[in-house]
């Protein structure tokens, strides 16, 4: 009986067993056949991944070719397939082929003129192609490109001499007295300004060139005569030629005298021309004129204010760009000794250069000049000067100032306006609560006017060569400033200390 137990478990046990493995066949077979079905999908995802990374190299390649034709000029813009040897094609230029990455992709170009109006563009298409695996559409770049110059083009503007600057910091060329402008035309448009380039009866054609200097403000100032509206004619224009007798090098030459131009920054800007008055590029070359220090102001003035404890002084500047600040100091009169105590004070030394007022203000109770009594005037004298960014100093300019002022003032009354009524000698006299800025330049300026606390309390435009007025201001300290572009000329005043006045001249 025990023996027969023992038999049917063992008969079990290898059932089992045998059950176990085919499970284990079954499953594998499974995993298998699933395996299987994710392996294509598998490579289409690698394929895919593969075609995209070489689709974006390749657009990378067409959009560097595409940005390298637009600065070509017009003219030279060509695929000839008709003359695929032309070095003028595109191909020629940039090359059909590349490879990056160990991947080999080929480049084409085409360019079909495509009308438009009166005028003409060109369709340039650049197509980048790779060979597969992964099979793919080439990458293509299509854009359209319209003349941007017709007269010739310069290709080097220079001046000789040319010296270090000693401005701190400063990297360009600096520009004294006698200079010469050279201005090379390209290689490619010498046809333009002569004939019969290298052969017999070469000449000049009715070509010339406007070569101008612009501040940062925008205000030109031409090199050329003034007789000949500016141009410089071919009688500026030569070559030079190589040891074949063949031309090597086309250029103008002008002299000017950088004396006769005012100091500080400017850009440089040569422009040729053909015979039908038709433009090349323009070339800009950052330079700066010094003459030495800047000029003496002219116009200044200090005159008393009202109050008995103020002076407002006011200016017109040199017509220099370089100036880095004003220095302005005040002396004041010995009455007993008869004469100027010779002690000077310096107001500032960091005054802004585009700022051309300034007041003065002391206190009458206090005793801190400036100020004075009518039992006891006091005159003053003032000096002003400019510096400019070499830290060359421009001669000292001076005014006097009495306070009272000259005529004695008996009353004073400000208005809730802010009007100063004044009573001289029987007369009386009322100031506007009222500013006014004064534009000597040939731009057109916005003005904002804040009061003490910042707010925006007025806003305006004065035309060039025009004087704007504000609206009546109520009594305060204020602050305007006129902007013209990226440059600002600010100014402080006070109402009704200088009411009626004109608180900023905008100069150059």
């Amino acid at each position: 009986m025990l023996m027969r137990l023992a038999e049917a478990r063992k008969h079990s046990g290898e059932r089992e067993r045998g059950f176990t493995l085919i499970e284990i066949m079954v499953a594998a077979l499974l995993l298998l056949i699933m395996a299987a079905a994710f392996v294509p999908l598998f490579l289409t995802g690698l394929s895919q991944s593969s075609s995209a990374r070489n689709r974006s190299l390749a657009s990378n390649i067409a959009r560097e070719r595409m940005e390298q034709i637009r600065q070509l000029d017009y003219r030279e813009i060509q695929e000839d397939t008709a003359n695929p040897t032309d070095p003028m094609n595109l191909s020629a230029r940039f090359g059909t082929s590349t490879t990056i990455r160990d991947i080999a992709f080929s480049i084409g170009y085409s360019v079909n003129p495509v009308s438009y109006g009166s005028g003409t563009l060109k369709e340039v298409t650049v197509t980048v192609n790779w060979d597969p695996p992964p099979a793919s559409s080439p990458a293509i770049i299509t854009s359209l490109i319209h003349q941007q110059f017709v007269g010739p083009r310069g290709s080097k503007l220079v001046f000789t001499p040319s010296y270090n600057d000693p401005a701190p910091g400063s990297p360009f060329g600096l520009l004294l007295g006698t200079t010469t402008a050279t201005y090379d035309v390209a290689e490619a448009d010498w046809q333009l300004v002569f004939t019969n380039l290298d052969q017999v009866g070469m000449a000049k054609k009715n070509v010339y060139m406007r070569l101008f200097l612009v501040d940062d403000l925008g205000t030109s100032y031409a090199l050329g005569p003034a007789e000949q509206d500016y141009k410089i004619d071919n009688a500026s224009l030569y070559y030079t030629l190589d040891g074949s007798g063949k031309v090597n090098r086309v250029y103008f030459s002008h002299q000017f005298n950088a004396s006769d131009i005012p100091d500080g920054y400017w850009n440089a800007k040569a422009v040729l021309y053909n015979e039908y008055d038709e433009p090349g590029n323009v070339w800009t070359l950052r330079v700066r004129i010094e003459n030495g220090a800047p000029a003496a102001v002219t116009g200044f003035s200090a005159e008393g204010q009202p109050d008995n404890e103020s002076v407002f002084l006011q200016w017109t500047p040199g017509q220099e760009r370089d100036r880095a600040n004003w220095v302005i100091r005040r002396d004041f009169w010995l009455v007993e000794e008869s004469m100027w105590a010779e002690a000077w004070t310096t107001l500032t030394d960091s005054l802004n250069p585009n700022t051309y007022s300034f007041l003065d203000h002391g206190d009458l109770v206090g005793g801190v000049p400036p100020y004075g009594t009518l039992e006891a005037p006091q005159l003053y004298r003032y000096q002003i000067w400019a510096v400019d960014i070499a830290g060359l100093e421009g001669p000292a300019v001076g005014a006097e100032a009495e306070l009272p002022n000259t005529t004695p003032i008996d009353t004073t009354t400000t208005t809730a306006a802010g009007s100063t009524t004044s009573t001289t000698a029987g007369t009386t006299t009322t100031r506007p609560p009222t500013v006014n800025v004064q534009n000597s330049t040939s731009r057109q300026w916005s003005i904002v006017i804040r009061d003490s606390s910042g707010a925006t309390v007025q806003t305006g435009t004065v035309k060039n060569g025009k004087t704007w007025t504000s609206a009546p201001l109520v009594p305060g300290n204020y602050a305007v400033t006129a902007t013209s572009g990226s440059t600002a000329r600010p100014a402080s005043f006070n109402i009704p200390l200088q009411s009626g006045t004109t608180v900023l001249v905008i100069t150059f």
